[in-house]
């Protein structure tokens, strides 16, 4: 009878214990509980929705991340108008960004996803709370918004997001602002599944591009590609100066801009290879509009729908080259 009571005792004191453990949890500040429920995750899929705003209007890609530990990551971008998608990988070997309709693989000299603020990575979103020591937090019914510092390529130290968590202290939403305030892009997660069996296959960059290339054979994608002109561009500039050479499949074009600043755009028509190339490029990685986009301090180059666009300048502001660059996109997947 003893022993009876003493083993009731104890489970009464494990599960007040239970609840005594949960409620602490609960009850801690989501700035302290999401970084610990993320250094303790062991692999997560993630899909969300991107708006990106533009002056040419806004912008919407699907992005699904797969994550596995220790520092196993894949982005896929799909743009909502087409098929196409472009894939960025993070292995033991680097990181690769891959656009399997030109069945081509860039090996980027980066620190990604250390370097700058990704509101598709539970990792990032975790780091920059913990490195921000002046973050503001505010309640909406069951919602809390932290305010904090967002890290992009421009350095500018007064560029901001909103993150949005639920009341299990997930993100549902992560919102990124310019110094005036105005509102660059708006993440809206659909789904978190974590702790789940993922192939590590799936971040191999050749074998995933094979893969891809696979099936853009089989069903090939077909562009009805011009030459573009931006639609937008910097206030007081114009075309001075342009040379198109080349024959419907392989177009090469050189524009130059002059008046209040200098910069000049390049387009190259790209064409899918049998054979697998592997080029190797510098810079910060930034999805613009459904499209991986290399920065560098004074050019960004992107590639889209058959196309490569180089924008550069030593007198343009990297937010003004990416403006220009989306509204460049304008011819449709047939």
């Amino acid at each position: 009878m003893k022993k009876l009571i003493f083993r009731l005792c104890l489970l009464l004191c494990l599960f007040i214990t239970g609840l005594f453990i949960t409620s602490c949890k609960k009850n801690k500040p989501v700035e302290q509980t999401f970084p610990e429920i993320v250094n303790k995750l062991k692999s997560y899929k993630l899909k969300g929705k991107l708006e990106s705003n533009f002056p040419s209007g806004t912008k919407e890609c699907n992005i699904t991340t797969y994550y596995k530990s220790p520092n196993l990551y894949r982005v896929e971008l799909q743009n909502p108008n087409t098929i196409e998608t472009q894939i960025m990988i993070k292995n033991e070997n680097g990181v690769f960004v891959l656009v399997p309709s030109i069945n081509k693989t860039f090996k980027v000299n980066s620190s990604w996803p250390t370097n700058s603020s990704y509101p598709y990575l539970l990792q990032s979103i975790s780091n920059d709370i913990i490195t921000d020591n002046n973050m503001i937090t505010t309640k909406e019914g069951n919602n809390t918004i932290l305010e904090l510092k967002a890290k992009l390529f421009n350095g500018d130290e007064n560029t901001i997001q909103k993150i949005i968590f639920d009341e299990n202290k997930m993100p549902k939403e992560v919102l990124i602002y310019d110094s005036n305030r105005n509102l660059l892009s708006r993440f809206v997660v659909e789904s978190i599944e974590t702790d789940l069996e993922i192939d590590p296959s799936i971040f191999k960059a050749t074998e995933s591009l094979e893969t891809l290339n696979v099936y853009y054979k089989e069903n090939p994608l077909t562009y009805e590609r011009m030459v573009n002109y931006p639609t937008y561009y910097p206030e007081g500039t114009s075309l001075k100066e342009e040379a198109i050479t080349g024959d419907t499949l392989n177009k090469f074009a050189v524009m130059k801009f002059g008046g209040t600043s200098n910069y000049t755009i390049i387009q190259k028509f790209i064409n899918d290879d049998d054979m697998p190339t592997v080029e190797y490029v510098n810079g910060d990685i930034y999805v613009m509009g459904g499209v991986f986009t290399f920065i560098n301090s004074n050019n960004i180059t992107f590639y889209s729908e058959g196309i490569q666009y180089t924008i550069a300048s030593n007198e343009v502001e990297v937010f003004e080259m990416i403006k220009m660059g989306e509204s460049l996109k304008t011819s449709d997947i047939k």
